[in-house]
């Protein structure tokens, strides 16, 4: 059963520059307990996608110091500002072998994404992410199948934990 995780990146102050726009402090604090969060858990990743705007590969960077996920990030300039549908694509190529990837991109297109693949699981974190899904928050999914033929409502909502709610 494959797992995802679904990553806003974290804070970062709006400046003309949008797409070099880097963490603020807060931001660099939130992403550095996602990566502790993760060690802790012994997540293991088979890929990791990333946008390549300058806060999401900050707050790859920021994680990592606190956690090893064993592989390099990927950036790709597609998944700047990309929309659920256009995420969802880029899922859908991944290597059919894969039992684990992380998408770490924007919002809202993250947000869309992680509501419309969740077809089953927490309904109470459901409810939050779908009514707020704010910097640094993580979604874990997981489903049957593979991965390109991965639909909307075809995965169970594992978590969803926004910054500062990790266990």
């Amino acid at each position: 059963m494959p797992t995802l995780y679904l990553l806003r990146h974290a804070s970062s102050p709006l400046g003309e520059d949008d797409y070099g726009r880097s963490l603020d402090a807060g931001g660099l604090a939130d992403a550095q307990e996602l990566g502790a969060y993760l060690q802790r858990n012994g997540v293991q990743l088979g890929v990791a996608l990333c946008s390549s705007a300058q806060r999401t590969l900050e707050t790859w960077e920021s994680m990592t110091a606190a956690w090893d996920p064993k592989v390099t990030v990927t950036p790709l300039d597609p998944l700047y500002l990309a929309s659920a549908s256009e995420l969802l694509s880029a899922l859908r190529e991944l290597p059919e072998d894969l039992t684990s990837a992380l998408l770490l991109a924007h919002n809202p297109g993250v947000q869309d994404l992680a509501v419309g693949l969740a077809g089953e699981g927490d309904h109470d974190a459901y409810v939050g992410m779908r009514d707020s899904y704010p910097a640094a928050a993580l979604c874990e999914l997981s489903f049957d199948g593979l991965w390109s033929s991965l639909t909307p409502g075809a995965a169970r909502l594992v978590r969803f934990a926004p910054p500062g709610a990790l266990p």
